[in-house]
């Protein structure tokens, strides 16, 4: 989401509302405010180099092709220790690209917000596939999350993702769309720790076959909605779909 400048220097007092403590080796300034009615918090960085218009123009388009997922500011550790230090009431956060965050930074938030966060996306966040253990402790921390959105991890293995999923059980809605080293491992993981889901996006997922979305799909009592490639889901799974009132969208 792009927001007019007019717009958040409103919202900020023209900046000179109180500023949110920080590490002293932060290079980013920052404000709570409210945008559109929503809390949020406003990080000032200085761009390391000149930007060209060429440059931005592309960096705007990728942000409006981003698959309708929020794009706000390239985060980074001191981002999120802002986070966690004024919002531990945060119920929603979503990352994406996110290159500048560490295991330990992602942990600490997690600690801080602990069961109060209902919501995760960490959309192509290389940390999630560098950080072995990660997701466990996320999913320790995080044992009340209602939405998770890991996609676009392509190196996202199934013993990762197993170990979060153990303890989110409270799961309704869970995206792994684009995570090609997932395998039909982790479908049997959903079945048995995940019995709440409502929607499933299961996209360009390579190693999950036709046979494991079938079971899933027959065995899932709460699901409604599922996406996935037509190919994969059998004319059987497709007529239990539709008994069910399972939307099945590709």
């Amino acid at each position: 989401m792009i927001y007019d400048t007019s717009e958040i220097s409103s919202s900020t007092n023209n900046f000179l509302s109180h500023r949110l403590s920080s590490s002293s080796t932060s290079t980013s300034t920052s404000w709570r405010c409210t945008l559109r009615g929503k809390d949020a918090v406003v990080f000032q960085r200085k761009s390391r180099t000149p930007i060209d218009l060429p440059d931005l123009q592309q960096s705007l388009s990728l942000i409006s092709r981003s698959h309708r997922t929020p794009i706000d500011l390239p985060a980074q550790n001191d981002h999120l220790l802002v986070v966690a230090t004024n919002f531990r009431s945060l119920s929603s956060l979503r990352l994406q690209s996110c290159c500048l965050v560490s295991g330990e930074g992602l942990k600490a938030l997690g600690t801080a917000v602990n069961s109060g966060l209902e919501e995760l996306a960490l959309i192509n966040c290389d940390v999630v596939e560098r950080e072995p253990g990660l997701l466990s402790t996320l999913g320790q921390n995080l044992k009340k999350l209602r939405k998770l959105d890991l996609s676009y991890n392509e190196m996202l293995l199934d013993k990762d993702f197993m170990s979060m999923l153990v303890s989110c059980n409270y799961l309704v809605d869970l995206k792994v769309r684009g995570c090609k080293g997932l395998t039909n491992a982790s479908i049997i993981s959903m079945l048995k720790s995940c019995k709440r889901l409502e929607s499933v996006d299961i996209m360009h997922c390579h190693g999950i076959q036709a046979e494991a979305i079938e079971s899933f799909v027959l065995n899932s009592p709460q699901l409604r909605r599922v996406q996935v490639e037509q190919c994969k889901i059998s004319d059987f799974a497709k007529t239990w779909a539709s008994h069910k009132f399972v939307e099945a969208v590709a």
